[in-house]
C-alpha cells in the first residue's frame, strides 16, 4: 500500500504529516547518540530523558545547522526512526515531499534523497518553503500578482516575491534564533567571563521574549572562564533585548534586500497585499513592526506560524508527481 508523507526538517522542530493527517508528528529537533557506536538513541523529547539515564555514553545533538543535515548517518537513522513512528513501512512504497529552501544546492538534496531511499522511501519530491507556507495561507500565487512571504526559523531565514506559481525574486539568510542563542552566549563571555550552554541560552531567550518585562533581573548561572568555578551574575531583560535587537536587526536587513530586485509593477501590488511574515522568531515582541517600518509595506502575521510550511506540504501531497524531483 502506497502511503505519501510531508517532511519539515527544522533547526529546531521537525515535522511529519501524512496525506490525511491522521499521523502527524511534532518533535524538537534534538538527538540521543551513542558515543560509542555512534548510533541514535532516542530523538525529540525522548532524547532529554536518555540522558539522564546513561550519563556520559550519550550525549546530546543538534543534527541540524542552518536548514541542513550535518551528519548524513545520524540524519538517516533520525529520518529513518521518524518515517516509522509516522506509519512508513518498508513493505509497502513511501513518497515524500521534503521542503527545501531557495539556495539549497543539487549536492544538499541528492544528499537527502539518499537518506530517504536509504530509510526505505519509494521516491523524493521537493518544494520551496515560501510556496509550502503560501498554499497553506491560500494566497493567490497562481494569479499575475505579486505575494510576498517571509519564513524567520531557528537556523535560517527566507524571503520570496511570488506570482504566476513561481518564485520571482528571493533571499536565503544562513541565520536565525540559533544566532541569537549563540550572541547571547558571547555575552556572557565577553562582558563577565562566564560560560552558560547555548541550549540555556535559547531557554532564557525564549523567557524575555514570552514576558517581554524589559526591567526583569535574570540570576545567570555559569563557569568562570578562567578557574572553572561555579558562579552567578544578574542581568536585566533589557540588556538582553540589546542583544537580540543586533541580531534581529541584520536579518531584516538580509531580508529587505530581495525588494530591490522585485520589479515595481509586482512591488505596487505588495504596497496593497502586504507581507506575510512566518517562522518562530515572528513571536517576539516588537518584529512585526521592524519589519513593516524597513519595507514599508503593511505585515501580516499568524496565530500559528511555524505550521504554514507543513500544513502546504501536506496539502501538496495530492500533487505530488508535479513536485521538483532529483
Amino acid at each position: 500500500m502506497s502511503k505519501y508523507f510531508a517532511v519539515d526538517l527544522g533547526t529546531s522542530l521537525t515535522k511529519i504529516s501524512d496525506k490525511s493527517r491522521k499521523r502527524y508528528l511534532i518533535e524538537p529537533t534534538i538527538a540521543a547518540v551513542d558515543t560509542d557506536s555512534a548510533k541514535l538513541v532516542a530523538f525529540g523529547t525522548d532524547a532529554l530523558s536518555v540522558i539522564d539515564a546513561k550519563p556520559g555514553r550519550v550525549k546530546i545533538f543538534k543534527p541540524i545547522r542552518y536548514g541542513q543535515i550535518e551528519d548524513l548517518n545520524l540524519g538517516r537513522q533520525i529520518i529513518s526512526h521518524l518515517l516509522k513512528k509516522a506509519g512508513h513501512n518498508k513493505l509497502g512504497r513511501s513518497y515524500v515531499l521534503v521542503s527545501t529552501y531557495g539556495d539549497s544546492t543539487k549536492v544538499q538534496q541528492r544528499a537527502m534523497v539518499r537518506s530517504l531511499k536509504e530509510a526505505g522511501v519509494h521516491e523524493v519530491r521537493f518544494l520551496e518553503s515560501t510556496i509550502a507556507a503560501s498554499i497553506d495561507l491560500n494566497l493567490p500565487i497562481g494569479e499575475p500578482v505579486g505575494n510576498m512571504v517571509i519564513i524567520l526559523g531557528a537556523g535560517r531565514c527566507e524571503a520570496a516575491v511570488l506570482s504566476l506559481g513561481s518564485v520571482v525574486t528571493s533571499a536565503s539568510l544562513g541565520m536565525g534564533a540559533t544566532d541569537i542563542d549563540n550572541s547571547i552566549k558571547s555575552h556572557f563571555i565577553r562582558n563577565y567571563n562566564i560560560n552558560v550552554s547555548t541550549l540555556f541560552c535559547g531557554r532564557l531567550r525564549e523567557v524575555i521574549v514570552r514576558d517581554n518585562q524589559r526591567f526583569t533581573v535574570h540570576n545567570i548561572v555559569g563557569y568562570d572562564i578562567s578557574t572553572g568555578e561555579t558562579v552567578s551574575v544578574d542581568v536585566t531583560a533589557e540588556e538582553l533585548w540589546g542583544v537580540i535587537d543586533e541580531v534581529l536587526s541584520q536579518i531584516i536587513q538580509g531580508i529587505t534586500q530581495v525588494l530591490t530586485s522585485t520589479p515595481p509593477d509586482i512591488t505596487n501590488d505588495l504596497c496593497q497585499s502586504g507581507v506575510y511574515l512566518l517562522g518562530g522568531l515572528t513571536r517576539l515582541d516588537g518584529l512585526k513592526e521592524m519589519v513593516a517600518e524597513a519595507m514599508e509595506l503593511p505585515v501580516h502575521t499568524s496565530s500559528n506560524p511555524e505550521m504554514h510550511v507543513i500544513g502546504g506540504l501536506r496539502k501538496s501531497l495530492s500533487h505530488f508527481s508535479d513536485m521538483t524531483k532529483v
